[in-house]
């Protein structure tokens, strides 16, 4: 479904997911997750320990309920906010893909009291949930013949921890990653 307040493009499934997972809020706990992740992408610090508790009473205690509940909130609302919605487009796309109605009310009040600021924000950081901290390479042990070593750190930006992840390359990954890589550098430019 194309939603308007998405600039006419489709919400991604992993978000209506998330949405989904929050479909057990009762009202006041929608608007309070919902607005603190709002706070958030408009700047302040995330408080995670409110989260957590308020997830916990839901039996979703898990580092990935947590990153599905953030990501999915963070992304309606960044993405609402890129394409310069209002909150009534927001609360009717949301009905569009039939997210309850407590967090759409939770979703509708944030996005008024934090939609400017988020618009504001996005100006000077896109909506990211990791982020490269670096990028290496190295030689590979010599057991390993034609291959080089990617090294990517990675930082995930709701609970910023930085994960590492190495990666052995032969001669034609490289052509496709050096490929991929140009088509990226002109959506860049």
């Amino acid at each position: 479904m194309d939603l308007k307040c998405f600039g006419g493009n489709k919400c991604p499934e992993w978000v209506i997911a998330g949405l989904f997972a929050c479909s057990k809020f009762d009202a006041p706990n929608a608007k309070m997750i919902c607005m603190t992740i709002a706070s958030h992408a408009a700047g302040e610090s995330l408080d995670e320990g409110e989260i957590k508790s308020t997830l916990a009473k839901y039996d979703m205690d898990t580092i990935e309920d947590v990153h599905k509940v953030v990501g999915s909130i963070l992304y309606v609302l960044k993405t609402t906010a890129k394409w310069d919605s209002d909150s009534a487009q927001l609360a009717a796309g949301m009905r569009t893909i039939r997210i309850s109605n407590h967090m759409i009310r939770g979703l509708r009040a944030a996005f008024d009291e934090y939609g400017a600021e988020i618009a504001s924000s996005m100006r000077k950081s896109p909506l990211t949930l990791t982020k490269l901290k670096s990028v290496s390479t190295s030689q590979p042990p010599e057991s390993a013949i034609d291959c080089i070593e990617l090294n990517l750190s990675v930082e995930d930006c709701i609970n910023r921890k930085t994960k590492s992840h190495s990666i052995l390359l032969q001669k034609e990954d490289m052509a496709d990653l050096i490929s991929e890589l140009k088509k990226a550098r002109k959506y860049m430019e």
